[in-house]
């Protein structure tokens, strides 16, 4: 998993805490609750990973397919996650 935001690796401007936000929201309203341990290792396989603009220390992140929003973590809460319909 690379962080699309370091190095050579960027993929488009730094999102700002404000769009990181409305991202994080879009997935939350739209998304599925799933808890702390909703994801397994091989679901990250070939995913991006955008952290939270900010100091905190347990800040959200941001996972993404092909720069598409999958799903947030948030610390000692769990992952919200966006499913395709089957």
């Amino acid at each position: 998993m690379k962080n699309v935001l370091e190095g050579t690796e960027v993929t488009g401007p730094e999102l700002t805490a404000n769009q990181f936000l409305d991202v994080c929201k879009y997935v939350w309203s739209c998304g599925e609750f799933l808890g702390p341990s909703g994801l397994t290792g091989d679901a990250f396989e070939g995913l991006d990973v955008i952290d939270e603009p900010t100091e905190e220390p347990e800040a959200l992140k941001l996972y993404l397919r092909n720069r598409w929003p999958v799903t947030v973590y948030e610390f000692d809460i769990g992952y919200t996650v966006l499913r395709r319909e089957s």
